[in-house]
């Protein structure tokens, strides 16, 4: 089982990208069903975009969160990710963003350029 601490070592560096520091990052862990997540959405008038990493924030191969991940995109939220296993990569093409340098103090141009727009 994954230490809670690694998970809260993974989110402290997201708070380093200055691109986050201006989203209000937050974590969730009480949003689950439909309902909640419509309440969620309607309540908190958030940014559609979400960031997504693995429960094993070091593993850029894990499988993707698919099941999450679609109650974000019904919703119209905007996802990047820390990269997942290829095949997952290949199936969400064009759907969420797949960063690369996603634990890094700064995202790249690319997807700093599509935040932007």
């Amino acid at each position: 089982r994954l230490a809670l601490s690694e998970r809260r070592r993974c989110f402290k560096a997201l708070g380093r990208n200055p691109f986050l520091q201006t989203q209000a990052l937050r974590q969730r862990y009480d949003v689950w069903t439909a309902t909640q997540w419509d309440a969620f959405v309607s309540h908190h008038q958030c940014s559609p975009l979400f960031v997504n990493f693995h429960k094993d924030c070091a593993n850029n191969r894990a499988p993707f969160e698919s099941v999450r991940i679609a109650q974000l995109l019904s919703r119209g939220g905007l996802v990047v990710s820390q990269p997942a296993d290829p095949r997952d990569v290949s199936e969400y093409d064009g759907l969420v963003v797949f960063e690369d340098q996603f634990f890094a103090k700064t995202w790249s141009r690319e997807t700093l350029a599509l935040l932007g727009d």
